[in-house]
């Protein structure tokens, strides 16, 4: 036993070391009250830009907590147009689907009368909103697929801070112009 321990002291020596500065590492890495001077500490805040993506929990992050930032997409929402839709305002999911607002509140929509339609997204200040035709579970010859359609904000009465959105079908050849007509649309705020 004498033999085996004399032959391996230096062994014995380098593990004790070894373990004792691993231990003494380890309790390094945790900061406590003790190990903080006096006023060295001075905010709880992080500084701006002060943190990396290794730093941060992304499941902490969620796209409602950003707000409606310039330069971000405000909202949208894709309208069902059709004579179903009520003259007051709405949030029905069959008739106002795949909506976002950037201030967390209601999307709304109201028809005013064939293809005239005001959408609303409350507590949102966006001022510019861009519209497109949208001819989903549409056939390939119907109608629907050849609308054109236009947008504008509303500022003053009653829809004031809504968009107004226009539908139009174009016409055949015969008669060159456009008519009002019911039909689907997405609006994105910007």
């Amino acid at each position: 036993m004498i033999t085996h321990i004399k032959t391996h002291v230096v062994g014995y020596l380098a593990l004790f070391l070894v373990l004792g500065a691993g231990t003494a590492y380890a309790n390094h890495l945790q900061v406590f009250s003790s190990d903080i001077v006096d006023g060295q500490v001075r905010s709880i805040d992080v500084a701006a830009d002060g943190l990396a993506g290794a730093d941060i929990a992304e499941s902490t992050l969620s796209v409602p907590s950003m707000g409606c930032q310039t330069g971000k997409i405000r909202g949208y929402a894709r309208v069902k147009g059709s004579d179903s839709l009520p003259q007051t305002y709405d949030t029905l999911t069959s008739n106002i689907d795949r909506t976002n607002n950037c201030s967390n509140a209601p999307v709304q929509v109201r028809r005013e009368s064939t293809g005239l339609y005001y959408v609303r997204f409350v507590l949102n200040s966006s001022t510019l909103a861009t519209v497109v035709s949208n001819s989903d579970d549409q056939g390939v010859n119907s109608t629907r697929n050849d609308n054109i359609v236009s947008v504008a904000r509303i500022a003053t009465g009653a829809d004031a801070g809504a968009f107004r959105v226009e539908v139009e079908d174009v016409g055949d050849e015969h008669d060159g112009g456009s008519d009002p007509q019911d039909g689907w649309f997405t609006i994105v705020l910007i």
